[in-house]
Formats: C-alpha cells, structure tokens, sequence
C-alpha cells in the first residue's frame, strides 16, 4: 500500500471527485490521478489535499500504515497506536450511518410518487 491509495480511499469517503480535490488546491486532475496510483507526492501537495479532506498529512500517513499492515481491532483493549485507526473507523461509521439515512430518504419519496 502507498499513501496515494490512502488518498483515494479517504477521498471517497469524503464523496469527492479528483476534480473537487484538484480544483480545491489548483491543481489538475491528472495530478490527482496520478498521485493515487502512484503514490508520489511532494509535502506541499500532501499537506493542501489533507486540508480539503479535513485532515492531516500526518494523520493521512498513519492511515497509510494502518491498511498496509491489516490487523484485527480490539475496540475495548486498543493501544495508543491504533487511535487513528480507531478514528478512522468512526469517520467510515459515520459516513456509513449519514447514507443510510440517504436512501431512506430516497426510499421514502419513491413510495410517495407512486
């Protein structure tokens, strides 16, 4: 794993295009494109694409590690270690939670049109 897959995963969890991300730091989409397959950035870079993902360049690398090495999670005994990924994990819940809220909604108004 590289830290420009990190950035695509946390990317999409933020329901971003490379378009959205390039165009928030001025830059273009084929940097972005080639940045989450390659992985080669420079800090400059790294630190303005954690801004939009409201995040760290620090926070963005722990990710990084933290899919690299896959471990399972014990949530009641976590060392200090896996915090970002315990973090990480409560963002992805989030997330998970706010678009299933989504589609009920959209449930709820394709059931009213018919």
């Amino acid at each position: 794993m590289h830290i420009g897959k990190a950035i695509k995963n946390l990317r999409q969890l933020a329901e971003l295009s490379q378009q959205q991300v390039a165009s928030a730091i001025g830059k273009t989409k084929g940097l972005i494109c080639q940045i989450e397959k390659t992985g080669k950035i420079n800090y400059y870079t790294l630190a303005k694409i954690a801004d939009v993902l409201k995040t760290t360049p620090q926070k963005i690398e722990q990710y990084e590690q933290s899919l690299a090495t896959p471990t399972k999670l014990n949530i009641s005994t976590a060392p200090q270690n896996k915090l970002p990924e315990l973090d990480y994990l409560r963002l992805e819940n989030q997330h998970l939670k706010e678009q299933i809220l989504l589609l009920k909604k959209n449930i709820i108004l394709l059931e009213s049109k018919n």
